[in-house]
Order: C-alpha cells, then structure tokens, then sequence
C-alpha cells in the first residue's frame, strides 16, 4: 500500500499556514511589518543608486581634473531644460 503523505511541503506554504492560524491583529502586525520592511528595502536601494552616481561623479571630477580638461557646466543643462 502506498504513503499518499508527501514531506514535500514549500517553507512558503508552511509559512502561510502558520500565518492563517494568527489572530487577525498578529496578521495585521506581519502586514504592517512587511510594508515596513519594502520601504527600507527601496530606500537602501536608492540609497545604493545615489552613492554609486557620486562615486561616479567624483571620479569623473578628479580625472577631469588630472587631465586638465574642462567638465560642462551644469547651469548649461537646466538653461537647455528652460527653453524646452
């Protein structure tokens, strides 16, 4: 005779069961706690983008500035912005 019974069950879905088990305010608390932990996820995301354009752009200055050429100037883009 064979086991239908499969030891086969994903860490999601046991994760659900266990979260289906909770009381509505603990699951209202895992819901808060994980909208909590998407924003800090997007933030350090950003926070990554933000360091590696500086990084990016000192490096850019300090070869600028070896090399002795000339970086364009910024006012010059938002002059272009303006007249569009």
């Amino acid at each position: 005779m064979a086991n239908s019974y499969s030891s086969n069950i994903s860490s999601v879905d046991a994760l659900w069961t266990l979260i289906q088990g909770q009381t509505q305010n603990v699951k209202d608390a895992l819901y808060h706690r994980m909208i909590e932990a998407d924003e800090q996820r997007k933030t350090r995301q950003q926070q990554l983008y933000v360091r590696k354009s500086l990084n990016r752009a000192f490096k850019e200055l300090k070869d600028a500035k070896s090399s002795k050429k000339e970086l364009p100037d910024a006012r010059d883009l938002f002059k272009l912005m303006d007249e569009k």
